[in-house]
């Protein structure tokens, strides 16, 4: 909870009234993510969890809707606050974080009165800043009256500095961003940006391995709100989801799973069916992958990660699914054993879902945007082409090593597997692909197909 109340400020403290808990939830998660680089997800289910008494359903949707919404409008909504602030590089971050809570409410939540957004956030400014309540008393009205010219691209173009970065502004990212994406290519910088304001589809995969579950995916393919499909899921438009009740019910009891279907297409794109086994997810996470083939394929399929938490995730999630457990270890993929323990034989095919920016799926996690930086990309470019020149060196021929990422970064994508077959003979590039629908699903995915001769 945000100890908004000081010793020295108790008198003042009293004269104003507590936080919602729908703000103070929001407040808290904002803090983690955007202060302490933490994943916004994470940040929010934990302070969901972790709260006593456990907070009504509607606080714990506003808090979503709201840190979700302030993360994708970041970089616009700071444009805005700090159009009219006369010093913003002075505003303490605490307070920085509620006026920019308090700001998307007043521009892109209707049902909010704006004066209920103006009161809880001059309350809460005037405990911990006292000398600050007139100036987010004056800020909020006055951001209240810029309606339209916060949703008029003209404005952040003629009153920024520069193009790029009145771009950026309106786009709501971080101006390294926006230059990094269009330096690669302006057609496509827009497109994901544009994609990223947008609020993704909610997928659904469906597990054929529990009875019902077939019939249950005839229905849910025949109602509106299905924007795409695949053999593995639909995807619903996110404003026509499935009702909640009846979604969780399905989840319960292993016929549903979430999953976005970009990154159920992009896997289906590399023929699982043909896999030869064993096959092994070296950088599984929670195996979400590993899930999907689970629920269709028999071929021997191994799991393994550098994070023990998220291998035991695995094991929830295939017990939930009614799945059989898959040999799982943990191990970084640049240091991979060259035989799995316990089975005596190495894998015939590889998976590689790899540690990437993210750049292709900010749309459904926009915290990215704020939580990555300009040399994280080298580094993470320096972990692909490591992962790649392990794993390849642990097939045998015949073998297959299959890539995944969801960025749009050629360097990680095209150029990162291209660097593998330029160095060693051994490999050959069978196919690639890319999300065909992102104007759909609002998401971007990279896959290839690797042979080793």
């Amino acid at each position: 909870m945000i100890n908004m109340a000081t010793k020295s400020r108790r008198s003042d403290s009293r004269r104003s009234s507590p936080v919602p808990p729908s703000r103070d939830i929001a407040l808290q998660v904002l803090g983690h993510c955007l202060d302490k680089g933490q994943p916004l997800q994470e940040s929010l289910d934990a302070a969901l969890r972790n709260r006593q008494p456990a907070p009504d359903p509607r606080d714990a949707g506003l808090a979503t809707e709201s840190v979700y919404g302030v993360c994708r409008f970041k970089g616009r909504l700071d444009f805005l606050l700090d159009h009219r602030l006369t010093r913003p590089d002075s505003i303490p971050p605490l307070v920085r974080r509620i006026l920019l809570l308090a700001a998307y409410e007043l521009l892109f939540l209707d049902r909010v009165p704006a004066y209920a957004s103006v009161s809880w956030a001059v309350d809460a400014v005037k405990r911990v800043a006292p000398h600050l309540g007139k100036v987010a008393n004056g800020v909020l009205r006055s951001l209240d009256r810029m309606r339209d010219e916060a949703f008029s691209l003209d404005f952040y173009l003629h009153t920024a500095s520069d193009t790029s970065s009145g771009m950026a502004a309106w786009y709501g990212v971080p101006f390294w961003l926006y230059e990094h994406l269009a330096a690669m290519n302006p057609d496509l910088a827009h497109a994901v940006l544009d994609e990223r304001l947008s609020q993704p589809p909610l997928g659904i995969r469906f597990n054929p391995r529990v009875s019902g579950s077939e019939d249950l995916a005839d229905a849910y393919r025949s109602v509106a709100g299905v924007v795409a499909s695949t053999t593995s899921g639909v995807a619903f438009a996110s404003d026509q989801s499935p009702d909640p009740v009846e979604l969780a019910a399905y989840i319960d009891d292993g016929r549903l799973s979430r999953q976005s279907l970009a990154s159920q297409d992009a896997l289906l794109r590399l023929d699982p069916a043909s896999w030869v086994g064993p096959i092994l997810d070296c950088c599984s996470g929670r195996g979400g992958k590993t899930q999907l083939y689970l629920e269709r394929w028999d071929e021997s399929i191994w799991a393994s990660d550098i994070h023990s938490a998220r291998l035991r995730g695995l094991a929830e999630e295939c017990r939930r699914l009614h799945l059989k457990r898959p040999l799982m270890f943990r191990a970084d993929a640049r240091r991979l054993p060259l035989v799995a323990e316990g089975e005596g034989r190495r894998p015939r095919t590889i998976l590689i879902d790899a540690p990437c920016s993210g750049l292709g799926v900010m749309s459904r996690r926009p915290d990215i945007a704020w939580r990555l930086r300009p040399d994280d990309l080298s580094k993470l470019r320096k972990i692909q082409a490591e992962i790649l020149e392990a794993t390849g060196a642990s097939l045998g021929s015949g073998s297959r090593l299959l890539y995944m990422t969801c960025t749009v970064d050629a360097f990680e994508n095209e150029r990162a597997v291209s660097g593998l077959t330029a160095s060693d003979g051994r490999f050959v590039l069978e196919n690639e692909y890319q999300t065909e629908n992102p104007d759909v699903l609002k998401e971007r995915f990279y896959a290839a197909s690797i042979r080793v001769r």
